[in-house]
């Protein structure tokens, strides 16, 4: 029997996916944030975010959850260990140590398991 499926968008790219399988939406997610935490949008657009997360992945361009020796695979995001809603994670957000690359599959488990 034919399973149905359904196109969706996932990581920038056209993909098929089974009918039952749940797509998370993260639209109105960016726009609640883009409201509510404006501060925060414009560190992520500035200058200073862009070079620390460039200089990251330079230095560390594979992802540091799933990534091994047989399996690499590739970082897309930088990640901060420590949320930056919190005081502490906003005073370290270009904190080299306090930075991780990953994938975005990896990324995405730990931001909307919360």
């Amino acid at each position: 029997m034919v399973q149905p499926m359904k196109r969706i968008v996932r990581n920038g790219k056209r993909i098929l996916v089974p009918a039952t399988e749940k797509v998370v939406d993260n639209k109105g997610y960016d726009k609640q944030r883009m409201r509510n935490e404006p501060e925060r949008i414009r560190f992520y657009k500035s200058a200073r975010w862009k070079k620390a997360r460039t200089l990251k992945l330079i230095d560390n361009p594979l992802c540091e959850q799933c990534s091994t020796d047989e399996h690499p695979v590739l970082a897309e995001m930088v990640d901060h260990m420590i949320e930056t809603n919190t005081s502490e994670g906003w005073e370290r957000r270009l904190d080299n140590e306090h930075l991780q690359s990953l994938c975005w599959s990896c990324h995405n488990k730990k931001t909307f398991s919360k």
